[in-house]
């Protein structure tokens, strides 16, 4: 016979004594919603190793709703909101409907358990939410099995031990804030995503001994600001100073302070655009300031990060600000916002040209002639007609224009611009590469956090 569970019968079930509740800490969720993509598909055929489980996920905890330990495959059809539920031999196991739907599927083992779907191996479980005409795939899973695929793509496995510790407390932290307040892509179903807008997320294929010792070695471990657990922020590299939150993103936080960096080590970059480049940068990002003419830096923040951006044009002017300065001109060019323009301008060519120069030359005269009325040329004796001090000769000064060639150096058109800057990354809270540096030197990863944010707490 058919087995279906619909709402209500799961809503029963959920609420009958023998019903087990995945929990954690009040502010460490046990479990994380990832956003994996979104697709199309309407078909998923999905192996558990431990057996088969259906879950239903609510604020960063799970409830069992049905478990089948001796199905190991399972058929996943989605219909315009319907998510059925087949085993391998067709038998309808489960439907959830509505577009809002919480329920997914797991391996019996949630904590420690895997499955596999196209090829690819995960943790924990998989939920599908409509999203849009499409889906959104979704890997539910511990939050500290998640920290696993976090750590190694966020900080290199040959770090420092206490470093590690710290990004996973970090990383722990942030997730912890992600799920707690909903996030930003709650409208997509999941808590966060597996990109740097959240935090890199790689799965199984990048776990590393080394990481995931630092996560188990601080489980349940968060960042507090005045008694609450804090999003915690990061990036590879500050240029030697910790920027405010308020200044690069604009919401104040108390934690978030700026201040020079005293171990963040050296990290320069350059990088050179062409005219014809910046041109094509604007259009894409939706300015059109014709022939540019110049870009200048118009505000800074108390770090040196550039907030605001002006390029003049002679169609127009374009004022760029700190929340798009990079993904405009190219985050993986423009590393971070601690930079300074040093070539800006029209590109100078030398050439030779021949200018007019005026050339004065003399001629020297010892006789003189004079022309009668009657036509005659008479040569005569200067004394005979001027005074003895003269001189007996007469030098005569005459102009003349004359061309000579001369070497010049003259503005053919804009030749774009040269950037020199230092940091990689938003420069906000822990600097990785400053954690590394100051593990190196005997600091715990208590003391790092502490010093990256401002009157903290780490338990």
């Amino acid at each position: 016979m058919k087995k279906i569970i619909g709402v209500l019968c799961a809503l029963a079930v959920f609420l009958c004594a023998g019903t087990l509740v995945f929990a954690a800490s009040e502010d460490v969720p046990g479990f994380v919603r990832v956003g994996i993509g979104q697709y199309s598909c309407s078909l998923y055929y999905v192996t558990f190793l431990e057996g088969f489980a259906v879950y239903e996920y609510g604020g960063g905890e799970i409830s069992l709703i049905e478990s089948y330990p001796d199905v190991t495959r399972v058929e996943l059809v989605c219909d315009a909101g319907y998510i059925n539920v087949y085993d391998e031999f067709g038998e309808e196991l489960f439907i959830s409907y509505g577009d809002t739907s919480q329920y997914f599927v797991g391996s019996t083992d949630m904590e420690n358990g895997t499955f596999t779907e196209g090829g690819r191996n995960w943790r924990g479980g998989l939920m599908l939410h409509r999203c849009g005409l499409g889906y959104s795939y979704i890997n539910v899973l511990s939050l500290e099995k998640y920290l696993y695929g976090v750590l190694p793509k966020e900080m290199s496995a040959s770090y420092p031990s206490e470093a590690l510790k710290a990004q996973a407390v970090c990383a722990r932290s942030y997730a912890a804030r992600m799920v707690l307040s909903g996030g930003k892509h709650s409208a997509q179903g999941y808590d966060v995503c597996t990109s740097q807008d959240c935090q890199v997320y790689g799965g199984m294929g990048c776990e590393s001994p080394r990481c995931s010792s630092a996560v188990s070695e601080t489980t349940g471990m968060l960042v507090y600001y005045n008694g609450a657990p804090v999003s915690c922020y990061y990036s590879a590299n500050n240029g030697g100073f910790i920027e405010s939150g308020l200044e690069i993103w604009g919401g104040a936080s108390g934690y978030l302070q700026a201040k020079k960096d005293d171990f963040n080590p050296a990290d320069n970059w350059e990088v050179t655009y062409t005219d014809e480049k910046l041109r094509s940068l604007l259009r894409t990002a939706g300015f059109n300031v014709g022939n540019i003419q110049k870009v200048q830096v118009t505000k800074r923040s108390s770090g040196g990060s550039v907030l605001e951006l002006v390029v003049t044009g002679d169609a127009g002017t374009a004022t760029i600000g700190r929340d798009r300065i990079r993904s405009v001109l190219g985050s993986n060019s423009v590393r971070s916002l601690k930079f300074d323009i040093v070539d800006n301008g029209y590109e100078t060519v030398t050439k030779t040209v021949r200018e007019p120069v005026e050339k004065e030359s003399t001629i020297v005269l010892d006789q003189y002639y004079v022309l009668a009325r009657t036509g005659e040329v008479r040569v005569l004796n200067l004394n005979e007609v001027v005074a003895n001090s003269l001189s007996d000769n007469l030098v005569i000064k005459k102009a003349e224009t004359v061309t000579v060639e001369k070497t010049v150096q003259e503005k053919s058109g804009y030749d774009g611009i040269r950037i020199s800057g230092k940091g990689y990354g938003h420069g906000v809270g822990m600097s990785q590469t400053g954690a590394r540096e100051m593990a190196s030197r005997g600091y715990g990863f208590a003391d790092i956090l502490q010093y990256y944010f401002t009157d903290v707490t780490v338990q």
